[in-house]
C-alpha cells in the first residue's frame, strides 16, 4: 500500500475518533452518585434489566456507542447520569427514551414506555428510601 493510501487512512481514522469524542467510547465511572446508596441497588432492580435486555448488543463498551448497557449495573447507572441520559426531573424528556421512541436501531418503540415507568419507579424507590432514612 503506498504511503498516500497510509496517511490517508491514519487521517480518517483519527477524524473518527475525535469525532466521537468521550460520550462515545465512555463507561462513566464506579463512584458514588448524588442519588444516594441505595440508588444502585433499586436500579439493578427496575431500570437495569431493560437495558440489559434491549441496550447491550450497542452499548456494552464494545463498540462505538455510549457504554450505559455494561454487566456492572452502578457503572451502567452512572454513565446514564455522567452523560445526561436520564432526565431525573422528568423522566419522560430523558434522551434515552427519546432515542428510543425514535425507532433508533430497530428497537420495538414499546421499550420506551417500559423504560419510562422503570425510570420513573427507580427515582420514586430512592425517594422513598431517602425519607424512610430522616425519620
Amino acid at each position: 500500500m503506498g504511503s498516500k493510501i497510509k496517511f490517508i487512512l491514519i487521517l480518517c481514522l483519527l477524524n473518527l475518533t475525535l469525532a466521537c469524542g468521550p460520550v462515545h467510547n465512555s463507561v462513566g465511572s464506579n463512584t458514588a452518585n448524588s442519588l444516594g446508596e441505595d440508588s444502585g441497588e433499586v436500579f439493578s432492580k427496575t431500570v437495569f434489566p431493560i437495558l440489559d435486555n434491549n441496550c447491550t448488543i450497542c452499548h456494552d463498551g464494545g463498540t462505538s456507542g455510549p457504554a450505559f448497557a455494561v454487566s456492572d449495573p452502578n457503572i451502567s447507572q452512572n454513565t446514564l447520569l455522567n452523560f445526561g441520559l436520564v432526565n431525573l426531573n422528568n423522566p419522560s424528556s430523558s434522551k434515552l427514551i427519546s432515542e428510543i421512541e425514535s425507532g433508533h436501531n430497530g428497537i420495538s418503540t414499546s421499550i420506551a414506555a417500559d423504560l419510562d415507568a422503570a425510570i420513573n419507579d427507580w427515582l420514586s424507590q430512592i425517594s422513598e428510601s431517602e425519607n424512610e432514612s430522616e425519620l
